[in-house]
């Protein structure tokens, strides 16, 4: 009814529901959700708030009055589906997007959640969905076969059928009518920055509506489609270094782009991924770059691959892995890139399930892949209706990859790790969608447990001389993971940690753990942690909120850090249309 605006904040220190209204005067909450919001939305008359929590023991949908109050409905949602955004209430169906990107309707009569087909994922994987007034005619974004974006158009009964053309970067439709006649509103970077566009009819140009040189994402659109509601956001990255034995943090890149995922050799060549900010995802207008660290500067930085992104140096430096993406399927390409030469070769498709990607700051937390000391190369591949293999690799040497180990169907494989001398070989195995999993090693040939748990999940950081540490998440709705060593066969507890489990990587020159953890204000910062002293120092000293870090690369042997430093803020804004 274009009289109230809905949003999610934490600006009392706990995230809850604030309504505004736009006639003028001062949010006001509406919510004490135990649990973690995340998502919500209006009904269809403006009266009420739909909206899902989470918490340790449960997922809900829950309506609440705009006026506050107890929830005036509570229903249950499956414990294996996350709910990513609310799209659409029509009648007594609720719309919504899960974090894997699917569609999928509640039926607010019966309790049942189901997936809403769309289009087959062999063709182009949509994102971005929205659904009309009238429940009839679902809009998405869809990846094209030349890597561009466009906007698709389906009614419910109908086949899907794109309704803007190739070569821009289009997404994120929001219709603003009910008669199916789709004048939408959408996100699109063809004025070469992120903007947000109007098309009144398929076939009419679209206009531009905004103007900044920020992104803008389209939050909500009024029922007639005269108001607009959008979120401004500021988004960049920048390549800091830590060094430990004198505590000095250094900025090495300062461009208005979003310089993030760096990697570091012994002899201090870093290689970092740089992705303009008018990409949506972390492989589109990215490239890669290649520098030396001296002196707490970045020297001779040039462009490595012009496309490209996630690179992984050798401890040498002589290598590096990477990534490309492969057309409209999105399987990521992992290649292999000589750095003296500049020859490059194509070694695997991996798996894209590890490696769905949301809002920036994007997370590259599967570690399947892993360099050893000898710069022997190690990676999981996973092939169409068999298992993954865990390959090897020796790029001075092999002509094809060898096998390490084979797992069954559904199963998974992370957390590469080879001992110093190459003659152990340590992975965690999980079942993908499941709790729990197992720290395996492989060693002359034969494959044996070391550990397993049956909920939460396992992630092996490194090796401590003979000792593995390894790192257990038992509650995955909490920042706390529990530390162990495993040698010669004993377990041994080492501490309990509050950080986020990402974030965890083992530094073995500093015989520490690095971790990032958020305060009660949800300010992030960078730790490290010593094993033996157990004494804690702070890498950065950020005081703000929409700061976040990127797990540490070290360089082996000088204990050099290096990070990324994501910033990421919003603002909302309201854009007033002439009714259609």
């Amino acid at each position: 009814d274009s009289k109230y605006v809905s949003f999610i904040s934490n600006r009392d220190g706990v995230k809850d529901i604030w309504v505004m209204d736009l006639a003028g005067g001062e949010p006001r909450r509406i919510t004490t959700a135990p649990g973690d919001l995340t998502a919500q939305m209006f009904s269809e008359d403006g009266t009420e708030i739909a909206y899902t929590v989470e918490s340790e023991t449960q997922k809900l949908f829950q309506t609440i009055s705009v006026d506050g109050g107890p929830p005036s409905r509570s229903l249950s949602l499956p414990s294996d589906v996350r709910i990513r955004r609310m799209i659409r209430w029509v009648g007594t169906d609720v719309f919504m997007e899960t974090q894997s990107l699917d569609l999928a309707k509640l039926s607010l009569l019966s309790g049942k959640l189901t997936m809403v087909p769309t289009l087959p994922k062999q063709t182009a994987r949509p994102h971005g969905f929205d659904v009309s007034r009238d429940g009839r005619t679902l809009a998405f974004g869809a990846i094209n076969q030349d890597g561009s974006s466009s906007i698709w158009a389906k009614p419910f009964e109908n086949e899907a059928r794109p309704i803007t053309k190739e070569g821009y970067e289009d997404g994120s439709p929001f219709l603003s009518d009910a008669s199916g006649k789709l004048r939408l509103f959408f996100e699109s970077n063809r004025s070469g920055q992120e903007d947000l566009w109007l098309m009144e009819r398929p076939g009419r140009e679209p206009r531009r509506i905004t103007f900044g040189s920020n992104r803008e994402f389209v939050e909500s659109v009024s029922a007639d489609g005269s108001t607009l509601v959008f979120s401004e956001v500021l988004e960049g990255a920048s390549i800091f270094s830590f060094d430990p034995r004198i505590g000095v943090r250094t900025q090495l890149t300062a461009e208005n782009k979003r310089d993030i995922t760096p990697s570091i050799s012994a002899n201090a060549q870093l290689a970092f991924a740089r992705v303009s900010l008018a990409s949506n995802y972390p492989w589109s207008l990215s490239s890669i770059l290649l520098g030396s660290l001296g002196d707490n500067q970045l020297g001779n930085s040039r462009i490595l691959l012009r496309e490209g992104w996630n690179p992984l140096l050798s401890p040498s430096g002589r290598w590096l892995t990477y990534f490309r993406q492969q057309g409209s399927t999105q399987a990521p390409q992992l290649s292999l890139l000589n750095v003296d030469s500049g020859h490059s070769k194509a070694l695997a498709e991996m798996p894209l399930s590890s490696r769905t990607f949301i809002d920036f700051p994007w997370y590259f937390d599967q570690q399947d892949i892993h360099w050893s000391a000898q710069d022997v190369l190690f990676f999981v591949h996973t092939q169409p209706r068999e298992g993954p293999r865990i390959l090897r690799l020796d790029p001075r040497s092999d002509t094809t990859p060898q096998r390490v180990a084979q797992l069954k169907s559904g199963e998974m494989a992370t957390h590469l790790v080879t001992s110093p001398d190459r003659s152990r070989f340590f992975y965690v195995r999980s079942e993908a969608g499941k709790a729990g999993g197992s720290v395996q090693e492989v060693a002359d040939g034969r494959e044996s447990e070391r550990l397993a748990v049956a909920v939460g999940e396992l992630a092996i950081l490194g090796l401590a001389g003979t000792a593995l540490i390894v790192a257990e998440e038992p509650r995955l709705t909490e920042n706390r993971v529990r530390l162990r060593s495993i040698d010669r066969g004993r377990v041994k507890e080492l501490f309990e940690l509050d950080a986020m489990p990402s974030s965890l990587r083992f530094i073995p020159g500093l015989n520490s753990i690095s971790f990032s953890r958020r305060d009660s204000r949800e300010v992030e910062n960078l730790f490290l942690k010593r094993l033996d002293t157990l004494t804690e120092t702070m890498i950065t000293a950020n005081g703000i909120q929409g700061v976040s870090f990127s797990p540490v690369s070290a360089a082996p042997g000088s204990g050099i850090l290096v990070f990324s430093q994501h910033l990421r803020n919003s603002d909302l804004g309201i854009i007033r249309l002439n009714r259609p």
